[in-house]
């Protein structure tokens, strides 16, 4: 490699490696390594989290890759996502300005704070209903699920985990509002184009939401919400319309209609004779239909 010029190198850090004693189990040994032997090598290293769960482990993940990586991940802590139209006059990277903003590593007394508010004076539920949760097979989805169904059960939760392969989670249960599913972890939507409305508006609507192939998973229906949506979409001045989805992507953060998840940083390299350019779709990777030799 450093024949060819290269001083990076990127790996893959994979939840279903780091954890797969458990989810109290932390394994870095074999990125560890790598890091090592690249470093014998003058390589720096670049290390993604690949899709990071929420609560408290990101910072672990950040205290171990400080020995010896660059971490690519940001916890999320709101909908318009960077590169998006609206992201900075929705908070930027901090967010709305909220209590539980204020810890992306999780916080186990804001959370029992809320659980107060909704009537547990514990701060743990207490009722008798069972939350569905349906998860994913394959890692990283399937580790992301069994966290998320532990969290959910540290809050007092009793809990019902299904896992089953990506296609059928979506096909016969997530999108599908009758299944009556509570919590479907991980799922993600990308944008058809850089402006809010498309990420806000067919998942928070509550006019989106339909029978089958449902994207609103969390069915959100609040009419206040639905009617500025239905404003903001005739909005064409540039500020103007930033602000106005930037406004509702807060109130969705306030309402708790979900839970984001993470803000992936794409590293990608391009040699020096190419001019790479990027898919607009989906940000960070390479659109080969338009990249060139110089």
């Amino acid at each position: 490699m450093q024949r060819v010029g290269a001083g990076w190198i990127r790996i893959g850090i994979y939840w279903s490696v780091i954890q797969r004693r458990g989810p109290t189990s932390y394994d870095w040994a074999p990125f560890d390594r790598v890091v090592q032997a690249a470093r014998r090598r003058k390589l720096e290293v670049l290390g993604t989290i690949l899709f990071a769960p929420a609560g408290d482990l990101v910072p672990v993940a950040l205290r171990n890759l400080a020995r010896g990586g660059t971490l690519v991940t940001t916890v999320q802590t709101h909908f318009i996502y960077p590169g998006i139209r609206g992201f900075e006059e929705a908070g930027g990277a901090k967010g709305p300005k909220l209590d539980f903003n204020e810890f992306p590593e999780g916080n186990l007394k804001v959370a029992e704070k809320y659980m107060k508010l909704a009537g547990y004076p514990s701060g743990k539920y207490t009722g008798g209903k069972t939350i569905t949760v349906v998860g994913e097979t394959n890692p990283p989805g399937k580790e992301n699920s069994e966290i998320t169904d532990q969290i959910l059960k540290n809050l007092g939760f009793t809990t019902k985990l299904t896992l089953v392969d990506s296609a059928t989670r979506y096909a016969k249960y997530c999108n599908v509002p009758k299944e009556e599913i509570d919590v479907c972890p991980s799922v993600g939507w990308i944008a058809d184009f850089a402006d809010p409305q498309t990420v806000l508006n067919i998942t928070f609507n509550g006019t989106s939401i339909v029978p089958t192939g449902n994207v609103n998973w969390s069915q959100t229906n609040l009419p206040r919400l639905n009617a500025a949506m239905t404003a903001a979409e005739s909005i064409n001045g540039e500020p103007a319309r930033r602000k106005a989805w930037a406004k509702i992507d807060e109130e969705i953060v306030e309402n708790a209609a979900a839970v984001p998840f993470d803000w992936d940083k794409q590293a990608n390299i391009e040699g020096s004779t190419v001019k790479g350019v990027g898919q607009l779709w989906n940000t960070g990777q390479w659109d080969y239909s338009w990249t060139s030799l110089k």
